[in-house]
Parts: structure tokens; sequence; C-alpha cells
């Protein structure tokens, strides 16, 4: 079974938000297959390198050599897991052509399966006043990068989301039916849009990991 990592809006604001720089215990998955375990400096989303502290002293790494990054809490335990993801513009969510990547961010891993949930902060300035952002991608397996398909917000000034998420999420899922169903007929709030986006993404990974293990 798949290992899933959920995690709620409050501590995505309060990991991705007001953590960045701070250090913590951490194993680094290369691409290569090798591991090392230390202390990591948490980068920022669009952080090209990082600092990896060991018994050898500080590094710096290209973002681009690892595979996975653990971060661990106090008591040992797995508190999030990060990738460097190559990431399609938001042009290409609107239209549904996915044909240039944009850019590499480090993400959030909230779901793993055929398809995989990710998430990251941004801060909107709406009116003068900075208010925290979520965006939502979705990487299925054999994609050269993820999709956006969805913003959210727990800013109860912030609306728009569930209409964007439906028009984003049925255009990247337009070669499934059964998810677009979904989609399209979902009662989606503003609130907690994130929540409710999971199992959708579960449903698609329940119905296709099924049928790629009847295939082999």
């Amino acid at each position: 079974m798949k290992k899933v990592i959920l995690l709620s809006i409050s501590l995505i604001f309060l990991f991705t938000a007001s953590m960045w720089a701070q250090k913590f215990p951490a194993t680094l998955k290369k691409h290569n297959g090798s591991e090392m375990s230390g202390v990591v400096t948490l980068p920022k989303n669009t952080e090209k390198t990082i600092t990896f502290t060991s018994a050898g002293g500080a590094i710096k790494i290209p973002s681009t050599d690892i595979a996975l990054m653990t971060l661990f809490n106090d008591e040992g335990g797995v508190w999030a897991e990060l990738e460097y993801v190559p990431v399609f513009s938001q042009r290409s969510s609107s239209i549904g052509k996915f044909d240039k990547i944009e850019t590499n961010l480090w993400l959030i891993v909230i779901l793993r399966g055929s398809a995989t949930l990710y998430s990251t902060h941004y801060s909107a300035y709406i009116s003068g006043y900075q208010l925290p952002e979520f965006f939502h991608y979705c990487r299925r397996e054999g994609e050269k990068g993820a999709v956006m398909i969805a913003t959210s917000s727990p800013s109860p000034t912030s609306f728009g989301h569930t209409k964007l998420f439906k028009k984003y999420a049925s255009t990247y899922f337009a070669d499934d039916p059964m998810t677009i169903d979904v989609i399209k007929n979902g009662n989606f709030k503003n609130k907690d849009l994130l929540g409710q986006i999971v199992p959708v993404i579960e449903d698609y990974n329940s119905r296709h990991e099924s049928v790629n293990k009847g295939q082999k």
C-alpha cells in the first residue's frame, strides 16, 4: 500500500509561510538511489539548491539531485515529504495543453498514488492586504510534470476557488469520465477545499490502481 500523507491547510500554512530557513532532521533520497541523513534548511518553493548538514559539515546540494526530502518531528516520526517537481504553467491548466514545463518547485506531498497530489503556499495581495493562498498540483504516473488543478485560501474574503477547481481539474482529467462526473457534480465549498479534493484523487487512484494491478 502506498503511503498517504495528509496535511491540514493550517499546517501547510505554518509549514510554508513561517518556517522557511529553519532547520529540520531529514533524510534525502537522491535520484541516483543514494540516501543521506542529517539536518536540512527548509527551502523556499523556488530554491534551486538546499543546505544539508551532516557529521561532515554543511554542503549545498542542487535541488534537481533530490528525488525525495523527508522531514522528521522531534519524536522521530515523519512530519512531511517534499519533492522538487517540474510544473506546467497556469495557462496549461486553463487550456489543457501540457507540452512545456515552466519551472521546478518544491512541493509538499499530500497524497500518493497513480495520481499524486501536492500543495505549496504563495501570498496574494488583495486591496493592500497580504492573504495566504495555496496552489494544489497533480501529477499522474508517466507525466512530465505536475499540473495546477486548484487554488485555495483559509481567508473568508477569498472566493472563486471552487469554480477554478472545477475548470482546471475537469480540463486535467478530461480523459477520465468518472472523475469528470465527480468534479462537475460535487458540492464543493471554498472552506477547506483541499480536504474536499483529496477524496476525488483517492477515488481516481483506487480505480486506476485496481486496473493497473489487474494488468500485471
